[in-house]
């Protein structure tokens, strides 16, 4: 087996690159920035201590702004002067992962724009999954080598593959799995990570969600609901009533419905007609502040994607849920708006504050289908 790896890599949103570098200098403040580039950044592992790499195991480092992470090794370079084929990358990419115990491949692109940006949205692209079967074709032989990887994709898998589809079954729960990040056409960062929580068992942290046909999806509050859902773990069950705050047009309306859900939509601006058809939704069309208790007696699970500073959003919360004494969400998944620079000196705040209101498992994630936004999710 080589040596530990020196560095780490994390993925983080386009834009939130300075902000995760102030949360991993308050968090580790050992380790050092070695490079970076919009959505990828690394960093130098501190030699022995706390931090060491024999520590994290895993490489989840419980960061809000940094979605994803895991071991880089180097990269695989070409230039303008001497560029290199795939194939010959391919082959590299071997050489600098040498003789690990590697299960699975996981290969993607960095996110190179906002989602939801010229109709981009990040999920695996055909690309991908090409430089895929080019790195299982190359793969040197050795006993066990990606024992539970799936074959290389035909040409007619590739052709048919569509955006979010789960076309890949994700790693088993402990897997070593080789990280193969597209930075561009001549800059691969090659790494590993042991595959333990569910977004690390997928290419690049992102679960495939199987969106709506084109067309047929309200708005893209349906993709951060559903990634919200799989991140927060939140035990929702068929015919639960969820209470939600700035639901219109009714994207995330859109997803709790497919799910079996009762939705009660709380916005003064119109909903889609085909969320408004569904006899389990019920449009309450006022201010959140204007709506009487009584209107939302019953619900379970209180959701907010309100266009808001995250200090109304919590005063609104707060009051629902402490207020009422015969109300009792069991629990919360809040959208909270973030500047350009994430203000993350305010969320331990933001956690004390929920526990304060009876709520435990308080976490805050940025995650792969938000903009300029968090997701806190909290259970009772």
């Amino acid at each position: 087996m080589p040596k530990n790896a020196e560095f780490l890599f994390i993925l983080c949103q386009n834009g939130a690159e300075r902000a995760l570098k102030s949360e991993i200098a308050s968090r580790f403040p050992h380790f050092r920035f070695a490079f970076s580039k919009s959505g990828v950044l690394t960093f130098k592992i501190p030699d022995s201590g706390d931090d060491s790499p024999e520590i994290l195991a895993d490489t989840d480092l419980g960061l809000i702004l940094g979605r994803f992470s895991g071991f880089s090794l180097g990269m695989v370079r070409g230039t303008a002067d001497s560029p290199l084929n795939p194939q010959e990358m391919a082959k590299q990419v071997w050489e600098l992962y040498g003789s690990r115990p590697v299960r699975r491949l996981h290969v993607f692109e960095r996110t190179q724009t906002l989602p939801g940006s010229k109709n981009y949205e990040p999920f695996l692209s055909r690309k991908s999954l090409e430089i895929r079967n080019l790195l299982l074709e190359t793969a040197p032989e050795q006993e066990q080598l990606l024992a539970t990887e799936p074959p290389a994709l035909d040409a007619a898998e590739l052709e048919a593959y569509q955006p979010g589809q789960p076309l890949l079954p994700p790693a088993v729960k402990g897997e070593f799995v080789l990280d193969c990040i597209l930075l561009s056409d001549q800059e691969w960062l090659v790494g590993y990570h042991r595959a333990m929580a569910l977004h690390s068992r997928h290419p690049g942290g992102i679960v495939p969600l199987a969106p709506p046909p084109e067309g047929e999806m309200v708005s893209r509050a349906w993709l951060k609901l559903e990634d919200a859902l799989h991140w927060s773990g939140l035990p929702l069950q068929k015919n639960d009533l969820c209470v939600e705050l700035g639901s219109a047009p009714g994207g995330a309306a859109q997803a709790l419905l497919a799910r079996g859900m009762q939705v009660i939509g709380i916005d003064p601006a119109e909903m889609a007609p085909e969320v408004l058809e569904n006899k389990k939704f019920t449009h309450i069309r006022r201010r959140t502040n204007h709506v009487p208790r009584r209107s939302y007696q019953g619900g379970k699970w209180l959701f907010s994607d309100l266009n808001v500073p995250p200090s109304y959003v919590f005063e609104v919360v707060e009051e629902m849920v402490t207020k009422n004494e015969t109300q009792n969400f069991k629990g919360l998944l809040l959208t909270l708006k973030h500047s350009k620079t994430s203000p993350i000196e305010q969320h331990p705040e933001w956690i004390r504050r929920v526990e304060s209101w009876g709520f435990r498992d308080v976490r805050i994630r940025q995650l792969a289908f938000d903009r300029r936004e968090v997701h806190l999710t909290a259970i009772r």
